[in-house]
């Protein structure tokens, strides 16, 4: 007799399926946001900016130009703007404060003298825009093109720079020809009253001549040591005998 097979059932005649385990989900991963599957790379949001830093500075200082450019312009336009509502509303209250303090008439002449006045800005509009525009645009533009790219910064700050150590020198040099024209000043000045005195470089007559001063000549006496008067000839620290000196009055 056949055996049958371990999962038929006789009574119902059919075989016993046994249940079978559902598949194993595994966790979906889901592609970054910035990842384009048709190319396989990311987008620019995962790409390096490879400009250097010198670019970058340089881009900085051009948009930072290019606003102050923007904002010159409306600078100057709400300057103009405020200047005239300013004089508009003077111009107003002119003519109110003449109706009421000074009577019709002179009222309606402060009217005619308006218009005479606006007639004037009229014939002279482009002047006055002119004035304007140098007293507002100009020095924002002369302060636009400084910072016009990362070159004309450095310059500006280069020339800047190179001005003020000029300025710190030339006034250092200038106090001192102050102080030495001052102190020279002070020195007090002698005249020779002898045929020829020699000035000697040291205060005593072992010391060697360096240069004789005739009778009348006017030296300048920076002091005295040893009976000697301490002179400059030549450029010379030089020493004659003051005995032979005479104060100039």
């Amino acid at each position: 007799m056949a055996r049958l097979p371990s999962n038929f059932d006789p009574a119902t005649g059919r075989f016993i399926i046994p249940p079978t385990r559902p598949p194993r989900q595994r966790p979906t991963q889901t592609l970054p946001r910035d990842f384009d599957p048709r190319s396989g790379r990311f987008t620019n949001s995962r790409t390096f900016d490879t400009r250097s830093g010198w670019q970058r500075f340089n881009e900085a200082i051009e948009d930072f130009g290019d606003t102050l450019e923007n904002w010159a312009a409306n600078v100057s336009n709400w300057v103009m703007y405020a200047v005239a509502i300013t004089a508009a509303i003077a111009a107003a209250a002119g003519i109110v404060i003449t109706f009421v303090q000074h009577g019709f008439w002179y009222g309606i002449g402060a009217i005619i003298v308006l218009f005479f006045a606006i007639g004037l800005l009229v014939e002279f509009g482009y002047f006055i825009l002119g004035l304007f525009y140098l007293v507002t645009y100009v020095p924002m533009m002369i302060i636009r093109y400084i910072f016009y790219n990362a070159w004309t910064l450095l310059a500006a700050i280069a020339i800047a720079i190179g001005s003020i150590v000029y300025a710190s020198v030339d006034n250092s040099a200038n106090s001192n020809n102050t102080t030495t024209a001052v102190t020279q000043s002070q020195y007090e000045k002698y005249r020779c009253t002898t045929a020829v005195l020699n000035a000697r470089k040291g205060p005593g007559t072992k010391y060697q001549i360096g240069a004789k001063i005739r009778k009348g000549d006017v030296v300048e006496v920076l002091g005295f040591e040893n009976g000697f008067a301490h002179i400059k000839k030549n450029g010379q620290d030089l020493y004659v005998s003051a005995r032979y000196l005479e104060k100039v009055h």
